[in-house]
């Protein structure tokens, strides 16, 4: 096991309260825009940037850039003029004596948080001392969760990943460093910071002692590839299949690929075979999501794949890939897919797109369908029953089997958050039903993009239609 050698602390609600600060200043400017706000809806802003947390205060309401600019600079002054107050006497309880023991242990220290502001509390807190490095919002160009922040200040240090704890009080935060392959410390309720290596209330209940006893996550619960290999795609495909006891799904890119297999399998759901044998059937295809980058469509057959990661992290079943994506005519994106099958409700599945334009002023448009033309090999086992569309944005396709008469039903919903000016329309495909959201986009604006599913068979009730729906 890698011994410990680095603890990297998040400032805002670890070091201090400075969330509070933060919250005042967005309540401040939610009040002058007339924009609903509080203390619950600024949970879902601990740990990501300012435009991203601009993007959540505004909830999909229109802004120019002009506009964006104005009101971030609004809440920055108000921000700034609040955190003047800050004094070594604002340290939350027990981070002094954690910052002294970090030190007399031999231990790298680092301060890594989005915020821009960063330094300026830091030194406000006279801390300073106390650090190896500080890694703010000026340091990466992506936010949590993505890892750059924490891998930054791992450079910075000189230490490896696996040789850093990273303590942390935002959901977010502890995506990043567990994406960044560190360990992990929450500060907060379970239910936020439970995915978590070690989990306390806050510093003043943490010793060092307890830091330096966690255990990285065994290797064989997560799998990993960092290079795609056209000529392994269906043993990956196998390999990235994802779950949760009541279905299968195999690891087949959304997007599609020349000669994959995709399927969906659910205990239970036969049919027969024409001429000897039963077999289970392979379900209408819930994973086709095409994103189409100033009209050219991403794949990993086109353009240029300039970084690779996928990662299935077993304790949570979810399926992560980044990749880095030049299209044919030269525009660069980062994407952030990930892919789930829901153990709360097994009849849920999602995957999440969080796309970065890089390098250019333009348009995205995202493609969420359901394919209803799923084959076993050389068979096809459905007929189509019903489509049709739920609302602008949900659509939904109800088969059955040719001879069992199982019905199937999957309804899925499209929901997209940052960009501008989102239109959606119905794909109206026969046996391919889809929903589309266009959105204009520029260099360095980060859009989330979310498919939600739902899945019921007959074997769970007649009226596998109204399940489905509700």
């Amino acid at each position: 096991m890698t011994k410990i050698r680095a603890i990297i602390f998040d400032l805002d609600g670890v070091l201090t309260n400075t969330s509070e600060y933060h919250y005042r200043a967005w309540k401040q400017l939610a009040d002058e825009l007339g924009v609903p706000f509080d203390r619950q809806r600024n949970e879902s802003l601990r740990g990501v940037s300012r435009r991203r947390s601009l993007e959540l205060l505004l909830d999909g309401r229109t802004a120019t850039e002009e506009q964006m600019q104005e009101w971030m600079a609004h809440k920055n002054t108000a921000y700034q003029a609040l955190i003047r107050q800050l004094s070594p006497r604002d340290l939350l309880p027990g981070a002094l004596e954690l910052l002294r023991e970090c030190r007399k242990a031999g231990l790298k220290v680092a301060v890594a948080s989005a915020s821009r502001n960063a330094r300026t509390v830091v030194e406000r807190l006279g801390i300073e001392p106390l650090l190896d490095r500080l890694v703010d919002g000026h340091t990466v160009p992506r936010q949590k969760p993505a890892a750059d922040l924490f891998l930054k200040a791992a450079e910075l240090l000189g230490v490896p990943p696996e040789a850093c704890v990273v303590v942390e009080d935002a959901a977010s935060g502890i995506a990043a460093a567990r994406a960044a392959g560190m360990r992990t410390v929450g500060l907060g309720p379970p239910e936020r910071v439970g995915a978590a290596d070690l989990v306390a209330p806050d510093l003043s209940t943490l010793t060092l002692n307890a830091i330096l006893r966690i255990q990285p996550a065994p290797s064989n619960w997560h799998i990993t590839e960092t290079a795609f290999d056209p000529a392994a795609l269906h043993h990956r495909e196998t390999l990235f299949t994802i779950g949760n006891g009541y279905l299968g799904t195999r690891g087949s890119f959304e997007e599609g690929y020349p000669g994959d297999r995709p399927a969906t399998l659910v205990h239970g759901v036969f049919d027969d075979h024409p001429l000897v044998y039963t077999e289970m059937v392979n379900l209408p295809n819930w994973l086709p999501f095409v994103l189409l980058v100033n009209g050219e469509r991403f794949r990993m057959d086109r353009g240029t794949v300039l970084s690779y990661r996928r990662h299935l992290h077993l304790p949570t079943g979810v399926l992560t890939r980044t990749v880095r994506w030049r299209s044919p005519a030269g525009h660069t994106v980062d994407l952030e897919i990930e892919r789930f099958a829901s153990l709360a409700d097994p009849h849920l599945l999602g995957i999440r797109y969080r796309v970065t334009a890089l390098d250019f002023n333009g348009q995205l448009e995202f493609r969420a369908s359901l394919d209803g033309h799923a084959l076993n090999p050389e068979l096809f086992h459905w007929r189509q029953v019903a489509q049709g569309t739920i609302d602008q944005q949900g659509v939904y396709l109800h088969t059955r089997t040719q001879r069992s008469s199982i019905e199937v039903c999957e309804a899925c919903r499209l929901d997209l958050s940052g960009g501008r000016d989102v239109i959606y329309t119905y794909l109206d495909c026969e046996g391919n039903p889809g929903v589309a959201a266009r959105l204009a986009v520029r260099p360095e604006e980060t859009v989330q993009a979310d498919k939600l599913v739902a899945l019921f068979t007959s074997r769970e009730g007649d009226d596998v239609h109204q399940a489905a729906l509700s």
